[in-house]
């Protein structure tokens, strides 16, 4: 019964502009046929010169118009990471500055920023069930401009602190887990954008251009240097397994690479077109990998969101291949 009446509503809306139509022939506002100007657009052939108005309409007719009538189409989102489905977004409950990167351990998440009031790097140790600051610590280190993409391994969250003017160069800091006390400086001349810490104590590091890794052994000896691959720039690293996972982009798209920690070979690269509230990519900010998720901060700001992303198929082995260590 609704269909009908809904038929029977058109039919007489289109009478109704039939008698107006007619009206305002009448009245010369709309021409007819022999009133047409010469230079008006021929008809087809085999076509009424009729307003389509005057064309006879029946129930059917109408509801044939109507199921061919086209459906609006709705752009779909980004498609986010390549094999990963975002499960949670869940914003931090406090602002930050200029976000250098994002860590986690037990019941704790550290997150460093640039605090521009401060003039310093601030971690934050967050706590993870309710996603306020369980404590906070300014590392104003002097000389130091800004700060990179931090891990937390054997106790300490390791932050690394961009110097400026002369004394160009990155200081790593290695700051206690529990109670943000700086318990390690270590001097790089490289301007290293993120860390991660290895099972065996052992540091690594990538460089602002992407160019250059270096490891760090946990013996406290010089770093390791090796020429990096894959054309990417990358803002935040972790360990996941045997191998390394970095965010950033390749200049085209954001990034996940997972990476040999050996030879630092591309293992692995996930494409990312998902973008953060800022408009960047969600690979440009933060990243912690755990058991089950890939974690990623994409931005600083007014309660910024944490964004949880867990494997679309399989776990977390497949999405970051690892290697054997001394293989």
């Amino acid at each position: 019964m609704r269909l009908k009446s809904f038929i029977i509503t058109i039919v007489a809306l289109f009478v109704l502009a039939n008698v107006i139509v007619a009206a305002m022939r009448r009245c010369g506002v709309v021409p007819d046929a022999a009133n047409v100007p010469d230079d008006a657009h021929p008809v087809a052939a085999g076509a009424s010169p009729t307003s389509p108005l005057e064309t006879p309409l029946t129930p059917e007719s109408a509801a044939a118009v109507l199921s061919s009538a086209p459906l609006p189409t709705v752009a779909r989102p980004p498609a986010g990471i390549e094999g990963l489905h975002l499960q949670l977004s869940r914003p931090l409950m406090f602002d930050i500055g200029a976000l250098g990167g994002l860590a986690a351990e037990g019941e704790h998440l550290y997150v460093a920023a640039w605090d521009d009031g401060a003039g310093a790097a601030v971690l934050y140790q967050v706590d993870r069930a309710s996603y306020g600051i369980a404590q906070v610590r300014a590392l104003a280190e002097e000389g130091t401009i800004s700060v990179g993409g931090i891990d937390v391994g054997g106790g300490l969250v390791w932050v690394p602190l961009t110097r400026g003017g002369d004394s160009a160069g990155t200081l790593l800091v290695g700051v206690d887990a529990r109670t943000l006390e700086v318990r390690e400086r270590r001097e790089a001349a490289a301007d290293v954008a993120a860390v991660a810490a290895g099972d065996d104590g052992s540091l690594y590091g990538v460089t602002r251009d992407g160019a250059l890794w270096l490891v760090w052994p946990s013996d406290d000896g010089p770093a390791r240097e090796a020429a990096a691959v894959g054309g990417a720039r990358y803002t935040d690293l972790a360990e996941a397994g045997c191998s390394l996972v970095a965010v950033g982009t390749d200049g085209v798209s954001g990034v996940v690479d997972v990476i040999d920690p050996q030879g630092f070979t591309l293992l692995a690269r996930h494409h990312s077109v998902a973008e953060g509230a800022d408009g960047a990519w969600v690979t440009s900010g933060g990243l912690e990998v755990t058991d089950e998720a890939v974690l990623l901060l994409p931005e600083g700001g007014a309660r910024p969101s944490l964004l949880t992303y867990v494997p679309e198929a399989g776990d977390l082995d497949a999405f970051a291949p690892s290697v054997e260590v001394g293989k």
